[in-house]
């Protein structure tokens, strides 16, 4: 991009309405210095700035317009900040836009990130790599957003920002989750949480408040309830100014109800949840959906689909103003209560739709789900190649992602698939798979 010195800025606007060096000078600015100035042979002061841009203005106001000494002032590097976080704010905005075209966006990123290399600014390339590795997350690219993330906590660590460093430690540790590796993203939430109290950071409460949460969820996630009951009291001792607090407060009351819920400890459950629902008009729209979400799962788990598939309903009125991810899953729930009910061409109609979306918004985890329930439908129905068909398709991505926790669910499929067709030789190879041996050394 174009940038003008400040010489060439003076010049400029001096030539552009006809006027000759000593036309803006004084007994304090010579004709010789403002020569020096406009050839960039000599700084251009504060005091100065203000008695050129005094000058210009006898006659740029009679236009309309302003001369400030800072417009003169600007250095071009000034001016490539400016541009960088235009764009910069430019990328944000395209990034939460709901229909986010990638290809442009990575060709924006690929002009800033130009900009930032050639004039070696490193306080706008941590800034644009973590909005680029924040893109690549929301966008499933997580070993391309792991990049980018350890490249500012590198840049952080030899900085000594410990604020930044345990920003990252969150953000690497979300990554992991996303990718399933539970037990890598608790280490890394753990480490934000030390390193924001040991330091004492700025942005301490708001760290520690996103690394337990994200710790509750983990604990949740490999059924360690009585570590994810463990977190949510620690999480009751946390305090952070800032009315997202709330929003967290009330998802890790969610998380706790069903974590009762899932215990089997339906009374506890119920009042959490309940208590919920009495601040149904305070909630926010993503808590509300969840909440709804859960009590469906909650009554399915009791026997009661009417109130089930109602709740479930609750939920899809609230599709259009909650994040598109969430909705798979909600065809995969309404699904296991049709299951129940043996309706089981309602349920393949829900998978379908479930599928289709899942794939559409690129949701690794729950297409997966959604092809082992198909899976499971079909052996039940005896249709064996159907449910070979899905596997295949689940395999495909679990491959591709790299998701290796799903792989014991895939060849145990696999088996029961290939015992129903028959072929005891592929079905004991997937066993195998499951199956180590305890007398040979393979």
């Amino acid at each position: 991009m174009q940038t003008l010195t400040t010489g060439e800025k003076i010049r400029q606007l001096r030539k552009a309405i006809g006027l000759k060096q000593e036309d803006i000078t004084n007994e304090e600015l010579s004709k010789s210095l403002i020569s020096l100035i406009e050839k960039n042979k000599r700084n251009l002061t504060k005091n100065t700035a203000n008695i050129i841009a005094d000058s210009l203005n006898k006659y740029y106001k009679q236009v309309g317009k302003e001369i400030t000494p800072e417009y003169l002032l600007e250095t071009e590097e000034d001016q490539i900040k400016k541009t960088i976080q235009k764009d910069l704010e430019y990328l944000q905005k395209i990034i939460n836009s709901d229909d986010v075209e990638e290809k442009l966006v990575h060709t924006a990123f690929e002009k800033v990130m130009g900009l930032v290399t050639q004039w070696g600014l490193k306080e706008e390339l941590v800034e644009l790599k973590i909005l680029r590795g924040n893109f690549y997350y929301n966008n499933y690219q997580y070993n391309e957003a792991l990049k980018d993330f350890f490249e500012v906590l590198n840049h952080s660590i030899q900085a000594t920002d410990y604020g930044q460093i345990a920003r990252m430690y969150n953000a690497l540790g979300s990554v992991y989750q996303m990718q399933m590796m539970t037990d890598t993203a608790i280490v890394h939430f753990v480490q934000a949480y030390d390193t924001a109290d040991i330091n004492n950071t700025t942005n301490k409460d708001k760290v520690k408040v996103h690394s337990v949460f994200n710790q509750i969820l983990c604990y949740y996630n490999i059924t360690r309830y009585d570590l994810a009951l463990n977190h949510i009291n620690k999480f009751k001792e946390l305090k952070w100014e800032d009315p997202l607090y709330k929003v967290f407060n009330n998802q890790v009351i969610l998380m706790e109800a069903n974590t009762y819920r899932d215990l089997k400890n339906f009374d506890k459950a119920i009042k959490l949840y309940d208590r919920l629902k009495h601040e149904e008009e305070e909630l926010d729209k993503e808590t509300l959906f969840l909440l709804y979400e859960n009590y469906s799962v909650f009554f399915r788990q009791q026997g009661k689909m009417d109130k089930a598939l109602d709740y479930i309903n609750k939920a899809f009125t609230m599709k259009d103003h909650v994040d598109v991810n969430y909705i798979p899953a909600l065809y995969l729930y309404q699904a296991k209560c049709y299951h129940l009910l043996e309706d089981n061409k309602k349920v393949v109609a829900l998978l379908e739709q479930g599928l289709r979306l899942a794939e559409l918004v690129s949701k690794n985890y729950i297409v997966i789900d959604l092809h082992f329930a198909f899976a499971e439908i079909y052996i039940e129905l005896k249709d064996f190649s159907s449910a070979l068909c899905h596997l295949q398709e689940a395999e495909k991505v679990i491959e591709e992602k790299d998701m290796n926790s799903k792989k014991h669910d895939l060849y145990s499929f696999y088996c029961d698939v290939y015992w129903g067709m028959g072929d005891e030789i592929k079905a004991k190879t997937y066993l195998n798979k499951i199956r180590k041996s305890y007398l040979k050394d393979i």
